[in-house]
């Protein structure tokens, strides 16, 4: 629910920015995963309601939704070693991964607003979960599929138990001639 944020300005010439005072912002956005040893597999789960989507538009206007801002502008003043820290509260609760954006802004001598970004990754848990099916488009029968879970670098993890649960969806669809 929060994040300490740690922040370091040094000039060009050397030696910390003093004193400087510092705007901080901070954003999280659903994050997509996919490793490159398990690219079969999915972990993420569906979302409730969603749809099928076959255009690009809609996932990024949906993706975009998704970003929530969750400090704005926060005043950050420097110590003496252009050093700062501060800690970032309310952060949203969820059941999958997230990128937590963090933009610090500030004027440097010359009078220009400069602007430094990261970007971390906020994990609900030490496991992460996929699954892959096999064949479950129109199957009138019972449905293979694999289960897999994984640490936080991609690599597989022996002895978690995962429980999975199965959903239906039925589409109806017809066609009108004109």
């Amino acid at each position: 629910t929060q994040v300490p944020v740690d922040v370091q300005i040094n000039y060009v010439s050397g030696g910390g920015a003093v004193n400087l005072p510092v705007r901080v912002s901070a954003l999280v956005r659903a994050k997509g995963l996919s490793f490159a040893d398990f690219s079969e597999f999915s972990f993420s789960p569906p979302q409730a309601g969603q749809q099928a989507r076959s255009d690009d538009s809609e996932e990024e206007n949906t993706a975009s939704a998704d970003a929530r801002v969750i400090a704005d502008k926060m005043p950050l003043p420097l110590d003496k070693n252009g050093g700062g820290k501060l800690t970032i509260a309310d952060v949203p609760k969820s059941r999958q991964p997230q990128d937590l954006l963090l933009e610090a802004t500030y004027s440097d001598p010359n009078g220009e607003v400069q602007t430094i970004r990261s970007t971390q990754t906020l994990w609900p848990a030490s496991v992460i979960a996929g699954i892959k099916t096999e064949g479950w488009v129109s199957s009138g029968q019972k449905i293979k599929f694999r289960a897999l879970a994984l640490d936080l670098s991609g690599k597989p993890q022996a002895g978690v138990a995962l429980e999975v649960k199965a959903t239906a969806r039925i589409t109806t669809t017809t066609r009108k001639r004109m």
